[in-house]
């Protein structure tokens, strides 16, 4: 049995006197210790699936099922709970300007009601974990997009969750701090044993780091596999088209640099 299972999933938004179905009979096993690439266009339904697993978009059908929890079952009280088994980060980093990197990441902590010895603790753990100890008193506007990203993670991982849900955390980074982060992520899985799905339509970000994927296409998956798999034989228009341009940017790069541009 897969660590998470998705089952006939689909969604719909309504727009006016007519609806958009996003997601149409989305079925993914994922398990426990892989990090997931999702890949695709603009628009392809990527952010809305990864909502979907946390409830955070309800899906209109099809069932969620973590760790042998059906998600799409529970009440809200119960959702409540199960989300802190559930961290996520952001492309925009969703941090509080008013409270210090400390203050950011002890938050779901305290919501979730742990005593104040506990909350330093692990405050201090997961400080030391994102390489950021030395930033602890600062606040968001004092630090660089990767040190957000890292405070992002570091707060997303409070409360021990099973799962990380990376929704294009790194679109917004610079390459040389992009490659920090996924470092960072690949490091949280190896030590953590945490399972981690990110979506992104950057394909060096899969290539680095993910150990499967799918390719997600007009709200259904294209294809799905092994990573090295499915890059050495890509059947859909989508991942086709991707590795077309990023060819062709090499070439362009090649074609400056040897012209001195």
């Amino acid at each position: 049995m897969a660590f998470i299972e998705i089952h006939n999933l689909e969604k719909s938004f309504n727009t006016g006197q007519s609806s958009f179905r996003v997601l149409n009979n989305i079925d993914l096993n994922i398990n426990k210790g892989d990090i997931f690439g999702i890949v695709g266009f603009s628009g392809a339904g990527k952010s809305t699936l990864i909502r979907c697993l946390n409830r955070l978009e309800e899906p209109d059908s099809g069932t969620v099922i973590i760790d042998g929890k059906e998600i799409t079952a529970l009440s809200l009280d119960q959702l409540k709970a199960e989300r802190r088994s559930i961290g996520m980060i952001f492309q925009s980093f969703n941090l509080f300007d008013s409270k210090t990197v400390s203050e950011n990441i002890a938050y779901p902590l305290q919501v979730a009601k742990l005593k104040n010895n506990a909350v330093n603790d692990r405050v201090t753990d997961l400080l030391k974990l994102v390489k950021l100890e030395h930033r602890a008193k600062a606040y968001p506007g004092q630090l660089s997009g990767g040190e957000k990203q890292r405070v992002g993670i570091a707060r997303a991982l409070a409360n021990e969750p099973k799962v990380l849900l990376s929704d294009e955390a790194t679109s917004a980074l610079d390459p040389q701090t992009t490659f920090s982060i996924l470092e960072l992520l690949q490091e949280i899985n190896k030590k953590l044993g945490l399972t981690i799905i990110l979506i992104t339509h950057e394909l060096s970000v899969i290539q680095y780091i993910c150990n499967q994927m799918a390719v997600l296409e007009g709200g259904k998956i294209a294809e799905h596999g092994k990573t090295c798999d499915v890059f050495r034989t890509p059947s859909s228009q989508t991942l086709q088209m991707f590795m077309k341009v990023n060819q062709q940017f090499k070439e362009q790069a090649l074609f400056m640099e040897g012209e001195g541009i």
